[in-house]
């Protein structure tokens, strides 16, 4: 019958009955022309005539013919008939012809035939086909597929859809593509699969969508890779969510990208967890975003390594939380006279000999009566001459007569008579015999004199 149906012109072919194309073998619909499938979607029955044709014949439809299907005879075929299309009649569909397809036929495809689907026809299946599709199928895309997929198209794919993606295929994602995520789709996406170029690409509003989870899912790789526009879309959810091995990845840019309430949610462990060399790249600004005690957390090779300008900016908070033991000798001396002044009397107290030999003399006047009152009897006679001699009258009148007592006869001596008029009587009352006898009388009025106790 064959040879019969090869001599029909399409007009005869178009006026066959159903029944007749139900009897059609493997050959005859072999023979069917892409007129004769254009003539039979005029003819009245024509999309029910082809339904007729059985599942075992169908597959024999040339590429052409079905190329050359519409939309109403695609979508009359049985879901037996749709079950059976190979893989090179599916490549073959036009994109009006898919757009035919039930939800029916489209839940019977198998995954050969979904795979063999080109991304230009996927991108014309409404969000019910789209919804048809299940874990094996959306695993069956190729990452060409995927990567052809329109913006419009993947939200229409289910958050468990998104999350069926390969790695492969989520690699394939494009940037617009991955921004363009509803928040449905991003709660699916496995971010872990991301490549760090993907994840550099991030949008805010797209990094900000992701759960706590997603996030710490990154890994140290993809936090480092994400840019510090995209940091700013981070939630406090998020930031607390993350690892200290995160937080240690950041580089000083992002961190610097982060605002205040994201810095909060920074523990204990994240802080200590920081090198020396992010620290150093903290602004000042950053810095000054840190509570007391997230200042405190910071390790002694953290405190060494704030710079003079951060440290000369500490706010009064961010001040009292400070390691001032952790300073290096050269910190020290570089501390402005409103940074020394911000010291709790405990932190001055907690010196180092070699920290209060590094002070300048502008530095020890800028002290007040009640730091200069915490000063240790060890601080006191580390003191060298050239302190000392530079001390003003103020700073040595806030000495307690227990410091007095603590200096050595080579301070005593340093002392000018400018500074020794400026001594009370109680203070040199205070002075040992051989402190005494070191000092330089000149310009002791009579009343100091009397106050002291010489040697005999």
């Amino acid at each position: 019958m064959s040879s019969y149906i090869s001599s029909l012109t399409a007009s005869q072919v178009a006026g066959l009955t159903t029944l007749q194309f139900s009897k059609f073998t493997s050959a005859d619909v072999q023979a069917l022309t892409t007129a004769d499938i254009q003539a039979l979607q005029s003819a009245p029955n024509g999309a029910a005539d082809l339904n007729a044709i059985g599942a075992s014949a169908i597959v024999t439809l040339s590429t052409a013919a079905v190329a050359a299907l519409n939309s109403d005879q695609l979508g009359a075929l049985s879901t037996a008939a749709t079950h059976a299309l190979t893989s090179s009649q599916i490549r073959n569909l036009t994109t009006d012809a898919v757009i035919g397809l039930t939800t029916t036929q489209i839940g019977v495809l198998q995954t050969f035939q979904i795979a063999a689907m080109s991304a230009a026809n996927l991108n014309v299946l409404s969000s019910d086909q789209v919804g048809q599709l299940n874990s094996a199928d959306i695993k069956s895309l190729t990452s060409t597929q995927v990567g052809g997929l329109s913006s419009d198209t993947l939200n229409m794919l289910s958050s468990s859809q998104i999350g069926s993606l390969t790695s492969a295929d989520v690699k394939a994602l494009s940037t617009a593509d991955l921004n363009a995520l509803g928040t449905d789709q991003l709660a699916g996406l496995n971010v872990a699969q991301l490549s760090t170029t993907q994840v550099n690409s991030l949008s805010s509003d797209a990094v900000g969508g992701l759960s706590a989870t997603q996030v710490k899912a990154l890994g140290t790789a993809g936090i480092k890779a994400l840019s510090t526009d995209a940091l700013a879309g981070l939630t406090t959810d998020q930031v607390a969510g993350m690892t200290t091995a995160q937080v240690a990845s950041l580089g000083a840019g992002q961190l610097n990208a982060l605002n205040s309430d994201q810095l909060g949610q920074l523990g204990s462990a994240d802080i200590k967890a920081l090198t020396s060399a992010q620290v150093s790249g903290l602004s000042s600004d950053t810095v000054n975003l840190l509570s007391s005690s997230q200042i405190s957390n910071l390790t002694s090779a953290d405190v060494k390594a704030l710079s003079t300008t951060t440290l000369n900016a500490l706010g009064s908070d961010q001040l009292a939380g400070l390691n001032v033991a952790a300073l290096s000798t050269s910190q020290v001396n570089s501390l402005s006279s409103d940074a020394v002044q911000g010291l709790s009397t405990d932190q001055v107290r907690g010196l180092s000999t070699a920290q209060v030999t590094a002070l300048g003399t502008s530095q020890l006047n800028a002290l007040s009566s009640d730091q200069v009152g915490a000063l240790s009897s060890a601080e006191v006679k580390a003191l060298t001459t050239s302190q000392v001699s530079g001390l003003s009258s103020d700073t040595l009148d806030y000495l307690s007569t227990t410091a007095v007592k603590a200096l050595t006869t080579t301070q005593v001596h340093s002392l000018t008579s400018d500074q020794l008029n400026a001594v009370s009587t109680d203070q040199l009352a205070a002075l040992t015999t051989a402190q005494a006898n070191a000092l330089n009388l000149t310009g002791l009025t009579t009343d100091q004199l009397d106050a002291i106790t010489f040697e005999s």
